[in-house]
């Protein structure tokens, strides 16, 4: 009997055929300047996981593990202003120092949770995420660049009728692994990381960046603006000094 049940869940476990159409990915960074919006949707075919039909007790959810690099940051107060208003779900692996500039700063992980909804034939999940582009050192260009490199992708299943994991994937599974269930949980859920296409290999945008040609001047520059800012505060202290009266 046990040797059926394990022979069963290998089964459900097996990558489907090569004929198989694999989840698509797609993703567009919204707005300009140094805050963005990083939007990601993922597309998955109803028949990679073909028991959450409609009616069905079987719900799935998605993990996307962003890489959020060194020249960007995520506020994790924003993200938390932001949950209670259909936010995404954000689980930060390390605390973000926002005012860091990006000399001083490391890349770091954050695991977006998101559930899988059922449109027509497909299985679809998206988010967008609110993303700060760090300042730079100077430089001989006008423009560096940051990258996003596309997140790795996890799913699970549960059958809420009868509280337990469902392992019904049929597509093609890179490997699993346990992460927490969500940004809130305190218990971890098993995940399979799956493989999926998509429409860009990453993500590239432009940050301008101070000139080295320009260090002379704008040290120049700021040291005479503050310079003459002081001088005009203690001159209009002194001045209203005079006019006070003394009784």
């Amino acid at each position: 009997m046990l040797k059926s049940i394990l022979v069963y869940f290998t089964f459900l476990w097996l990558p489907s055929s090569s004929e198989s159409i694999p989840p698509v990915l797609q993703r567009n960074v919204m707005k300009s300047g140094f805050h963005r919006d990083l939007v990601t949707q993922l597309t998955v075919p109803a028949s990679l996981i073909p028991d959450t039909s409609p009616g069905s007790d079987v719900q799935c959810f998605l993990m996307f593990t962003e890489t959020i690099p060194s020249g960007a940051y995520v506020d994790p107060d924003q993200i938390n202003s932001l949950k209670p208003y259909g936010g995404p779900d954000v689980l930060l692996s390390s605390p973000v120092d926002v005012e860091k500039p990006e000399i001083e700063s490391t890349e770091f992980q954050g695991h977006v949770f998101s559930n899988l909804s059922r449109v027509g034939d497909k299985l679809t999940s998206s988010y967008r995420l609110p993303v700060h582009l760090r300042y730079h050192g100077i430089s001989d260009q006008d423009y560096t660049t940051v990258t996003f490199t596309n997140p790795e992708v996890s799913v699970r299943c549960v059958n809420k009728k009868l509280g337990m994991p469902h392992y019904g994937y049929h597509g093609d599974i890179v490997k699993q692994k346990s992460e927490m269930c969500s940004s809130s949980s305190k218990i971890l859920c098993d995940w399979i990381v799956i493989h999926y296409d998509a429409e860009k290999k990453d993500i590239s945008v432009e940050v301008p960046v101070g000139k080295v040609e320009h260090y002379i001047l704008v040290t120049v520059g700021t040291m005479v603006t503050t310079l003459s800012a002081c001088i005009f505060l203690v001159y209009q202290t002194l001045c209203s000094g005079k006019h006070v009266k003394v009784s």
